[in-house]
């Protein structure tokens, strides 16, 4: 091995040891020994009812082969009802 590559060994080695030692570890340094209790755990999701309704108030339709309008009766196309979830 030339000089220059051991040169450059022993280089890239002491970095190496000057970065891993300078992540260090522990670092306690005084404070209390006694673990900081984990906080309580969320409480669960409540389900929550919604109400909704879907009402249709107009169609435009138009015939394919003709082109003209087509007339559909939208009065009775509505619903409602109730929806559960949990949020």
């Amino acid at each position: 091995m030339s000089q220059r590559t051991r040169t450059l060994h022993s280089g890239a080695g002491f970095i190496l040891v000057a970065l891993l030692a300078g992540c260090g570890g522990g670092g306690g340094g005084g404070g209390s020994t006694t673990p900081t209790p984990a906080p309580p755990p969320a409480p669960p999701p409540q389900p929550v009812s919604k109400d909704f309704t879907i009402e249709v108030t107009s169609i435009q339709a138009t015939q394919t082969s003709t082109g003209s309008a087509i007339e559909i009766d939208v009065s009775a196309l509505s619903s409602s009802g109730t929806v559960e979830i949990s949020q």
